[in-house]
């Protein structure tokens, strides 16, 4: 073997001898992912056989899972477009994918456990902290709202019994927590419709999005594809670089 990497890097066996022992890291390099008879077919034939055939296999499967992924927006999404899609969760996506981004090692775990951690310890917090604070401006109306038109009510009520402060603030409060409620139920119902979007995506999806994020999903695109596949392409595309720059 140690011929062919001579021979291969343009020195003589002793100086490959040396360099073993000095511990260099192109000896170690070579040995661990070279077998002897690799380096005996690529000076022979300027190519190793197993890893072209690796590389087709590689692209079939990225060309595979970039088709797989562009449908699961347009063909399996009742919106038929990420586009279409709920403001809210388009939101969710383009946060998820920052998320994974920032985890190098995101594409060794489980999709359905990345999905569901983002949403319950990030996204839902940022959600809530959204609603809390429409709660506050609810209060704020429904408090202005009933300190106008109720209070006079209230005082004219033959019992000495009612706090007029208490009872707005209460009645304000209720009014707010119905908005709030309502809008938790609407934000996740419009988050949860799409989820059926990622129920076909699997480990190898994870590899692809890995190497989508990699390419600021330049990887999406092909001229080859119908036109739909290719706006859904451009749009991904277009949002990703969007919030990368923003």
């Amino acid at each position: 073997m140690y011929k062919q990497i001579a021979e291969i890097i343009g020195n003589n066996e002793k100086t490959i001898y040396r360099w073993k022992k000095e511990e260099r890291p192109v000896i170690s390099l070579l040995e661990k992912y070279f077998k002897k008879e690799d380096l005996v077919e690529f000076l022979e034939t300027k190519k190793i056989g197993r890893f072209e055939n690796t590389n087709f296999l590689l692209t079939e499967v990225i060309e595979k899972n970039r088709i797989k992924y562009l449908e699961s927006f347009t063909y399996y999404n009742s919106y038929d477009s990420l586009d279409n899609s709920h403001t809210t969760f388009i939101n969710f996506y383009f946060e998820f994918l920052t998320y994974l981004k920032e985890d190098d090692s995101f594409y060794k775990k489980q999709f359905q456990y990345l999905l569901n951690y983002f949403f319950i310890s990030k996204s839902s917090r940022k959600f809530d902290k959204e609603l809390l604070d429409n709660y506050d401006e609810k209060y704020k109306e429904a408090s202005d709202f009933y300190h106008k038109y109720h209070k006079t009510a209230l005082e004219d009520m033959d019992s000495n019994d009612i706090d007029e402060e208490k009872e707005i603030h209460e009645l304000a409060k209720q009014d707010a927590l119905n908005g709030y409620s309502a809008s938790i139920s609407n934000n996740y119902k419009d988050m949860y419709k799409h989820f059926k979007i990622f129920n076909k995506w699997d480990y190898y999806m994870l590899l692809f999005l890995k190497e989508c994020l990699d390419s600021d999903f330049q990887i999406l695109y092909s001229e080859k594809d119908n036109k739909r596949l290719q706006d859904e392409a451009l749009y991904h595309i277009r949002k990703w670089n969007e919030k990368d720059n923003s």
